[in-house]
């Protein structure tokens, strides 16, 4: 009975970290989709901090890793692209935070590293809908899958931090 109980923790053990490792392996492909930044965003909300709560749509083979992805993919639409309208809610579309593109490319390695797996971007952005995700086959070939994650973005911390890095301007900036 030891030795069937001994090869049953053994091979849970194994199949444990053969499990890992693939983990590893898609997430690091998932970063390599996000450095194209393939997503798409809708608003659904703004708290009465500014806050944005954007539905984020990311494409992978993993569903899991969609949903990390989202939130990256939440802080970059507000940096380089801003939000867009919601007629229904009566939200007005959000100005991307970077306004100036030669800018992105000027502080090309501040992003990378900013964009990093356990970078700074995490700090602005939370799942908001509880991990709970609308998921679509797309695509039969490779079955990728389409995923929806609420996001909520802290606009003013974000732009609070940019303006640290020097990376933006304030907006008083104009007045001093």
């Amino acid at each position: 009975m030891k030795k069937i109980l001994s090869l049953f923790v053994l091979v849970l053990l194994i199949a444990g970290n053969t499990v890992c490792a693939g983990t590893k392996s898609q997430k690091k492909k998932a970063d390599e989709h996000t450095a194209t930044w393939n997503y798409e965003v809708e608003t659904t909300a703004k708290n009465a901090s500014g806050n944005y709560l954007l539905k984020v749509w990311s494409f992978s083979k993993n569903t899991f890793i969609a949903e990390e992805q989202a939130k990256k993919n939440a802080v970059h639409a507000i940096v380089f692209q801003g939000a867009p309208a919601n007629k229904e809610k009566r939200i007005t579309p959000l100005k991307p935070l970077l306004q100036d593109p030669i800018l992105e490319e000027k502080h090309a390695d501040f992003f990378k590293k900013f964009f990093a797996e356990g970078g700074e971007y995490k700090r602005f952005a939370r799942i908001s809908n509880s991990g709970l995700a609308d998921i679509i086959n797309y695509g039969k070939k490779d079955m990728k899958y389409k995923v929806g994650v609420v996001v909520m973005v802290e606009i003013a911390a974000l732009r609070k931090y940019l303006e640290q890095c020097g990376i933006i301007k304030s907006l008083s900036h104009g007045f001093n």
